[in-house]
Order: C-alpha cells, then structure tokens, then sequence
C-alpha cells in the first residue's frame, strides 16, 4: 500500500487558466488544493473519479437550437438582474435625498 502511495504523490502548481497560481498535492485520488490568492476558498478538497474535467463527447451532443436557447435565457437573467439592481440603486438614492432633505 505504501508503495502504491509513493508512486502517486505529486505538489504541482497552475501558471495558467484556469489555476493561475494555485497550488495542489495529489495524494492518490485525493487531491487536496491551496487556492490562489483573491480565491474566495483557502483550501479545497477534491476527490477525483478518473473522469475528465471536459467530456466533448458531452458538448456535442448539444444541439444549435438547445444552445442558442441557452443563452438567450442567459441573456434574459441578465437583463432581469440589471434591471433590479438599477431599481434597487433607485430606491437607495430616493431615501438617501429624503434624509438630506431640509425639514421646515
């Protein structure tokens, strides 16, 4: 067991996307990773299953109209989402002229 071990520990560190400076030992399976600064996680814990990251098998699969469809609803979760935090700035800036307010 202790020479299975040996054989399959590694420290590697990412110089490009997407680990830009992270650090990570693999002890086996376990792959235990030391996120890279500005990363909200500090460490991360990872137990990989032998598949890959990216399956292009899976990609496609997907077709045109499933993709495009995709990213128009992309698009219109966006535009909901602007529209509220732009309601929300309104509302903030209203109170915040209403506090400011001379009172008479």
């Amino acid at each position: 067991m202790l020479k299975y071990f040996r054989s399959r520990i590694s420290i590697r560190r990412g110089a490009g996307h997407p680990t830009w400076g992270a650090t990570w030992i693999d002890l086996g399976r376990l792959r235990l990773i030391r996120c890279a600064s500005g990363h909200p996680n500090v460490w991360m814990i990872v137990w990989r299953r032998n598949q890959p990251e990216w399956e292009r098998r899976r990609q496609e699969r997907l077709t045109p109209e499933a993709i495009a469809a995709a990213r128009a609803e992309d698009k219109r979760f966006a535009a909901e989402a602007r529209q509220t935090a732009l309601a929300e700035q309104a509302t903030r800036l209203k109170q915040a002229i209403q506090t400011q307010a001379p009172t008479e």
